[in-house]
């Protein structure tokens, strides 16, 4: 078992084409469902392809379910194959999330900003740590709006939830 501890950051959302120039930038989109789990975990599937080379990898991941800093995560990578057979354990009612990631190094950590499609003035922005007591620093381009690490409202499951509802308020 692994320690995940990470910020997690509300922002304005970047320009694309700042985002591809930042050095050693890369983009994937996400497709991540959330699966039953055994009570005080969640359990999800991802499935990223790299925008640039096409690749496709799957993971399967079970962490702690709380929010906030510090979590307990365990991450495997999937066949396609099994991701696609997984699917059949999705929670009801939660659809799958659709994003895409763009990571770039950044003063020795890596940055990742998530893009959500419902989204067209914010962005979440998250990064790794090696210790809680660690504020990464951040590029100063970004415009943080507030740190969300505990803020269970902006977790991804959520966030599903927000995009679902935003597809119906449309349908």
């Amino acid at each position: 078992m692994a320690l995940e501890i990470e910020r997690k950051y509300l922002i304005r959302r970047p320009a694309e084409d700042w985002l591809r120039s930042r050095p050693g930038a890369s983009a994937a989109t996400l497709e991540q469902c959330y699966l039953t789990a055994r009570p005080g975990w969640e359990r999800r599937i991802r499935r990223a392809a790299c925008l640039l080379t096409g690749t496709v990898r799957c993971t399967l991941t079970e962490k702690t379910e709380t929010a906030g800093l510090v979590r307990t995560e365990l991450e495997r990578e999937i066949s396609p194959a099994e991701y696609e057979a997984l699917l059949a354990q999705a929670l009801p009612g939660l659809p799958v999330l659709r994003k895409v990631r763009w990571a770039f190094p950044y003063a020795g950590r890596t940055v990742e900003i998530d893009l959500y499609p419902f989204w067209s003035e914010q962005a979440i922005l998250e990064v790794e740590l090696p210790s809680p007591q660690e504020v990464p620093l951040l590029p100063p381009e970004i415009a943080v709006l507030r740190e969300v690490t505990d803020d269970p409202d902006l977790k991804n499951r959520a966030l599903a939830l927000e995009q679902a509802r935003l597809q119906q308020g449309r349908g």
